[in-house]
Parts: structure tokens; sequence; C-alpha cells
């Protein structure tokens, strides 16, 4: 890995770490893996933690897990 792409990763994880709703599902997550069903009360709407979440996987933070119709997340 170059110089360039370990900045790079370490900027997508920083930046994806910058926000306050991202900290909060992190902090929710910390007890282990929920179900998104189990994670939804927590917050203000499914599109936010659609987005929070994939945000967070995209930064290589948290991976998601399918199973049926069931989202999971760790």
């Amino acid at each position: 890995m170059t110089q360039k792409s370990v900045s790079d990763l370490r900027v997508k994880i920083l930046d994806a770490l910058s926000d306050p709703t991202r900290l909060e599902l992190l902090e929710f997550l910390s007890k282990g893996e929920r179900c998104v069903c189990e994670i939804l009360p927590a917050f203000q709407s499914l599109s936010l933690l659609i987005q929070t979440s994939h945000i967070l996987h995209e930064a290589g933070i948290l991976e998601r897990k399918i199973d049926g119709k069931r989202t999971s997340t760790e």
C-alpha cells in the first residue's frame, strides 16, 4: 500500500468518525451485533440510520450481515 493510499484511508476513517450521529451508532453497537430493527428506535429515521451505517461501512469501520430479510450491523 502506498503512502498516499494509507493517507486516503486515514482521511476516510477520520471523516466517517467526525459526525456525532455516527459516533452514537458506534457506541450503540459497542455492546455487539444488532439488527436494524433494534437500532431504529434510537435514531430519528430509517433513512438517517441507513445513510449513517453506509458511511461507516464504506470506511471499513462497520460490517453488515444480511440473513434473509434481517440486516445486522457489527
